[in-house]
């Protein structure tokens, strides 16, 4: 056994024209587990769902990108060390020079390490946290495994990537569980938010056709880390813990909603639209969310300072303090204004307005 089959397994599934995690587990487990005999005592320790799930996905992490097309419509999937031209509609081009990439030996070592954190630090605590990622993922192969800075010069490194268990990054997906669970007679309209209105705004880019770095929904951590589009994982659970709770402290909301996630949410005061101020209905909301108009939405997920702003210092990032919900008044009203420049924008009408009395 050697990691030569690895390297040769893994280039195989990617050649296919579509990928798949249970492909690559076919084609690489057994040498896997062979070359890291951490992986057995983990094996022994959980069930073989949940195993599948955590090597499937550490090896997707580890040894692959989803960088966007030539065409820049959607995504593919490549190994790190693989290098792609510019091609297409000139997106950049990956190579050595990019700090995105590694080669499969950098790749090799990271996943060892992982592994051997992983089996020295498993305890009954971290496998119920692998469990709610397993069971309540919003992406596929999801893990607790981020990068530990933002790091312009060789970001995919061993001695730049971790798991994670800080106790508010566990609250956001034990909260799912909670939302998502068959006991909560709300389920299916938190699924649906969270399928189809957060997560992209959460964890995929945006469509973006200029510039050097362009993009269409990559996951946030795999675009060039000069892009403003780039954000850490762990950033990225925070803005969905946040734009939850946004949406349970809209009017009217149930208590018994924000009750039933014990203590993860806080009642606060009543949402309202960052830009017209009008508060935001619970209702109105469940309503959109169940019975979607196609073309239609009064709730969007917008940045209060847009991310392709220049001059805001550090105000327009992907971060759960720049991010909301806005009604679609709000959301026609801000346009590329950062919403500082909205409200002065209004001041100024509505005195304008008083003038003319």
């Amino acid at each position: 056994m050697s990691y030569d089959s690895i390297l040769e397994g893994i280039e195989n599934v990617i050649r296919l024209p579509r990928f798949s995690g249970r492909i690559l587990k076919e084609k690489i487990m057994p040498e896997l587990e062979s070359l890291n005999p951490e992986l057995s005592v983990i094996k022994n320790r959980i069930d073989t769902r949940q195993y599948d799930h955590i090597v499937i996905s550490l090896i997707r992490n580890v040894f692959l990108i989803e960088l966007v097309n030539d065409e820049i419509s959607s995504t593919k999937m490549e190994t790190r060390w693989g290098e792609k031209p510019s091609v297409g509609k000139k997106q950049e081009e990956f190579n050595s020079s990019d700090p995105r990439f590694a080669s499969f030996n950098d790749c090799k070592k990271i996943f060892k390490k992982l592994v051997s954190d992983l089996e020295k630090n498993l305890d009954d605590k971290k496998i119920e946290v692998l469990y709610n990622y397993e069971n309540y993922n919003l992406i596929p192969y999801e893990i607790p495994v981020d990068y530990i800075a933002k790091n312009n010069t060789r970001i995919h490194s061993s001695d730049n990537i971790e798991w994670f268990w800080d106790v508010t990054s566990q609250s956001v997906v034990k909260l799912r569980s909670k939302l998502l669970g068959k006991e909560n007679d709300h389920s299916e309209l938190f699924s649906k938010m969270l399928n189809n209105k957060i997560k992209v705004k959460t964890y995929l880019t945006d469509r973006v056709q200029t510039g050097t770095h362009k993009t269409n929904r990559e996951k946030r951590w795999e675009v060039h880390p000069d892009s403003v589009h780039f954000s850490l994982r762990k950033d990225c659970l925070l803005i969905e813990k946040e734009l939850i709770s946004q949406v349970l402290n809209f009017e009217k909301c149930p208590k018994e909603i924000i009750e039933s996630t014990n203590g993860l949410i806080k009642k606060t005061k009543t949402y309202c639209c960052p830009v017209t101020l009008e508060p935001l209905n619970f209702s109105n909301f469940e309503a959109e969310v169940l019975r979607p108009i196609h073309g239609i939405s009064k709730f969007q997920v917008g940045h209060l300072n847009p991310l392709k702003s220049t001059s805001l210092d550090g105000k327009n990032t992907h971060t759960y303090q720049n991010i909301g919900w806005i009604s679609d008044d709000g959301n026609r009203i801000q346009g590329s204004m950062s919403i500082e420049e909205v409200r002065k924008l209004l001041k100024k009408i509505s005195q304008n307005y008083e003038n003319q009395k």
